[in-house]
C-alpha cells in the first residue's frame, strides 16, 4: 500500500486524503451542553442564543456525563460570543467523578491571558486535551465553571456552553 501512494500523482493522494477525512468524519461524534441557569452572570438572549452573561469576576457553568461510546477525546472547548472586539483573561475549572466516588475526586483548572475576541462571534476557547481530558472516563459525571478575569476593551461575554468532540 505504501509504494503505491509513493508513486501516485498528486491528484490520487488528495482524493485518497479525503476519502480518509470522510471515513474519519462518520465516526467523529459531538456533544453539546448549554450553560446551566446557575451562576453569578444573568441568563439572557443574545440574539437568538440562550446565554449567561458573564462581567469579570462572573461564572458560568455546564454540566454533562462523558458518554459511553467514547474510545479517545479529539477536541473540546467553551462556546462564547464577546460583546466587543478586544482581550479576555479566563479560568476554567472541571472537577468530576464515577458514580459512587467523591463528586470532585479528581479536578483541573487552567488560566489563559488576553486571548483575542471579536465582537458577536461565536467563538470557541479550547480546552487543551492533554491537560483536561487525562483522567476522565465513560460515564463520568463532569462539572465546568467558566470565570472571567478580567477584560481589555470588551466589558462581557455571553457564554454559551461546552463542546466535546470524540470517537
Amino acid at each position: 500500500m505504501i509504494s503505491k501512494l509513493v508513486d501516485a500523482s498528486p491528484l490520487s493522494l488528495k482524493l485518497w486524503a479525503q476519502s480518509v477525512q470522510q471515513e474519519f468524519n462518520q465516526y467523529l461524534n459531538s456533544l453539546f451542553v448549554p450553560v446551566s441557569t446557575l451562576g453569578t452572570g444573568a441568563m439572557t438572549l443574545h440574539g437568538r442564543h440562550s446565554a449567561i452573561e458573564v462581567q469579570v469576576g462572573e461564572t458560568a457553568y455546564m454540566e454533562t456525563v462523558i458518554p459511553r461510546g467514547l474510545n479517545s477525546f479529539k477536541e473540546a472547548g467553551i462556546r462564547i460570543i464577546p460583546t466587543t472586539t478586544g482581550t479576555i483573561n479566563y479560568t476554567v475549572n472541571f472537577s468530576y467523578g464515577s458514580v459512587g466516588a467523591d463528586e470532585n475526586v479528581s479536578t483541573k483548572t487552567a488560566s489563559v491571558t488576553l486571548k483575542a475576541v471579536t465582537d458577536d462571534q461565536v467563538m470557541e476557547l479550547d480546552l487543551p486535551i492533554s491537560t483536561f481530558f487525562t483522567d476522565l472516563d465513560r460515564d463520568d459525571q463532569l462539572g465546568i465553571e467558566f470565570v472571567l478575569d478580567a477584560v481589555v476593551t470588551t466589558v462581557n461575554v455571553y457564554v454559551l456552553g461546552f463542546y466535546l468532540k470524540y470517537i
